[in-house]
């Protein structure tokens, strides 16, 4: 199946917040990576390496795991009750399935049968997984229920009417049918064709991949019809008020150089003008990840290791 592609060209709006970061978790720079929100206003992140899971309240310090490349796009269950990831005991040794229960605050063993890769889940009760040779779907307490071909970065849609998706490690963009047959979704790429990372928005109206050294690339479902955004790093889906919010980063080869927070709203599926959030940093502030919740405002890690929170509230400043 052949995509439909067009090019949103557009300016760049600033709204720029400022203030003193509210929130340090531990004293310790030069360690967390990609800080995310759970329930409860709860920050979870990883360790150098991608080593271990590790959840602050404001005040205690829960180790989830300590395990290696646990913290590598764990999951966050959609009802929020859960987190899936795969890691192991050692650098050299080969990923077993897990998933962490936030109400018992307990791990459990799924599978230790294949080398997995980063886990998603479909709904809040089954997770998809590529375990070196297939794409394998579990269910949260362990239940081995389907496999079939398929290649890294799993993504599913909410109604299986419209297939599953997924990326390979070659960048091939893929859809299978509920009856198993096998699409490969041609895109004339602008730059490598080589896409990834491929995310759902909530409803299963809107896959967002980025293309390697180019654009974001947002595809509607069922239509199949694709927006090339500007080139972003590490997007996710903003449900209130609905758009993607990204980090415009920029590097000399070796470290990142500067970065932007930025987000883009869609009005009816048109992408508006790109709203820059936070501008260029110094040196300690530049961030790495950023995530987002109308609770609770912006959760920014930074190069050196640090977690910022900012209560900012992104409805209020795009009136």
């Amino acid at each position: 199946m052949r995509l439909l592609y067009y090019i949103i060209f557009i300016a760049v709006t600033t709204i720029l917040i400022t203030g003193t970061p509210a929130l340090e978790p531990v004293a310790q720079d030069g360690e967390w990576l990609e800080a995310r929100w759970v329930p409860a206003g709860k920050t979870m992140f990883t360790g150098a390496n991608y080593r271990g899971i590790y959840i602050f309240d404001g005040t205690e310090l829960d180790t989830v795991t300590t395990f290696w490349k646990a913290g590598y796009r764990a999951a966050i269950s959609p009802d929020g009750e859960a987190i899936a990831f795969s890691g192991s005991e050692g650098p050299d040794r080969t990923n077993a399935l897990f998933v962490y229960s936030l109400k018992s605050k307990t791990v459990l063993l799924l599978d230790n049968g294949g080398d997995y890769g980063p886990p998603c889940w479909v709904t809040s009760e089954i997770i998809s997984v590529f375990d070196g040779r297939d794409i394998c779907l579990f269910d949260k307490t362990g239940e081995s229920l389907d496999a079939f071909d398929g290649g890294a970065y799993v993504t599913l849609v909410l109604s299986l009417e419209q297939g599953y998706f997924w990326c390979d490690r070659s960048g091939n963009f893929y859809r299978l049918l509920p009856d198993k047959k096998l699409e490969k979704l041609e895109y004339k790429a602008s730059a490598s064709g080589f896409l990834f990372n491929p995310i759902m928005n909530k409803s299963g109206e809107y896959i967002l991949l980025e293309e390697l050294g180019g654009p974001m690339v947002l595809i509607s479902l069922p239509e199949f019809t694709g927006l090339k955004l500007p080139t972003g790093d590490y997007p996710s889906f903003v449900e209130e008020p609905f758009g993607i919010l990204y980090l415009d980063m920029v590097d000399d080869g070796e470290r990142i150089t500067d970065s932007r927070v930025m987000f883009i709203s869609i009005d009816n599926g048109e992408p508006q003008n790109p709203v820059e959030l936070v501008e260029s940093s110094p040196p300690e502030r530049i961030f790495t990840r950023v995530d987002y919740s109308v609770k609770y405002g912006l959760l920014l890690t930074t190069q050196n290791g640090f977690i910022f929170r900012e209560n900012f509230d992104l409805r209020e400043a795009l009136k």
